[in-house]
Formats: structure tokens, sequence, C-alpha cells
């Protein structure tokens, strides 16, 4: 990443590209993202720096940095990029996708991943980056879910239903 004066946009750009055209179209009522690992960290990302993303849903994606215990998954990768983890904090990156009227950002953890961002860390901070989304003029939810139905680095039955339920909520 060293290599590119903005390497953030190529990861970005096409998230609000797309976004852009789904709703020049006028077909589209809300904009919602999912995404697993890297994915779910440029869903992190994307909703962070685009608030017209209503709901996100980093799937198996991140941990903040001094809760990871080992598991610096690919340290020169977008996660790690300098000139943002030294501007935000993986709290205020959360709190920031999920605050605003009718936003909202669930993180899901395979508990049992053999891969990567395992186990119950996510408790230790739920509460706070909920409290700080709420407590924004527009407010905003921020909740962490565990999967404990496999021990893989994929999407679930028991995730997709979750979030094919979660999105028919009405805002």
């Amino acid at each position: 990443m060293a290599e590119f004066e903005r390497p953030l946009h190529f990861h970005v750009d096409p998230v609000v590209a797309g976004i852009n055209y789904a709703l020049k179209t006028g077909t589209y009522s809300s904009v919602d993202m999912v995404g697993l690992s890297m994915g779910g960290f440029m869903a992190i990302l994307s909703a962070a720096a685009d608030s017209r993303i209503a709901r996100s849903y980093p799937v198996a994606a991140d941990l903040p940095l001094h809760l990871r215990r080992g598991q610096e998954v690919l340290p020169g990768y977008p996660p790690y990029f300098p000139p943002l983890t030294t501007t935000f904090t993986r709290l205020e990156l959360y709190m920031l996708g999920a605050s605003g009227r009718d936003r909202r950002q669930i993180q899901i953890f395979n508990r049992y991943d053999r891969c990567c961002y395992f186990g119950l860390r996510g408790r230790v901070y739920e509460a706070t980056v909920a409290r700080a989304a709420q407590s924004t003029p527009q407010g905003g939810h921020f909740a962490v879910l565990f999967d404990e139905t496999h021990a893989d680095h994929r999407l679930s039955r028991f995730t997709i239903d979750f979030l094919l339920s979660d999105l028919m909520v009405d805002r």
C-alpha cells in the first residue's frame, strides 16, 4: 500500500460508485452492506466514511488492534494502513458507521473461527461503542453478535438467516 498515494481509494471508491449508481436509479429505499473478512473491514470503513450506508454487517472482519492477540492478519493490508490507524481508533470507526438516524452496525464474529477474529472479545467494547453511537445527536445502533454454529471463516446459515431477518426490520 505504501507504493500508492491514496491506496484506500482502490477499496472504497468502488463502493461509493456502486452506491451513487444505485441511488441514481431511484429504485432503492436504503443502502446496506454486508462483508466477510476483508470485505467486512471494507464495510466498516465504508460505513464510517459514507453515512448513506444505513446498515452495515461486518462478518469475521476486525477487532481493535489492542485486542488482536497474535491475530495480526495481513499486516500490509488496509486495516493496518498507518494514516488510517493513526487518525482513527477502531472504536471511532465502529461508532461512525453506527451513528445517525436509522443507522446501525452489527459486527458478527464466528466464535470458533479457525482463521481469525474468534472468541468473545467483541464484548469488551460493545457497550462502549453502543453508548457512543446512541449519544450522537441523531442516535444510532451498534451491537455484536456471535455465531457459535461452526468453526469456519464464512457466512453460515445462522448468519444469513439473521441478516435477512434484521434487514426486514422497519427503520
